[in-house]
């Protein structure tokens, strides 16, 4: 198996899993904060 270190595809791939990553907790929260408002 070789890393091809100068030809990086997946860049885009790992910077948009490293953003759902982050913004999954806020989205869970907003979801859970609107939820208790209506219950």
């Amino acid at each position: 198996m070789r890393v091809h270190l100068d030809k990086k595809p997946s860049g885009g791939v790992t910077i948009a899993f490293f953003v759902i990553t982050l913004l999954t907790p806020v989205a869970l929260a907003i979801l859970l904060s609107r939820l208790n408002a209506f219950f």
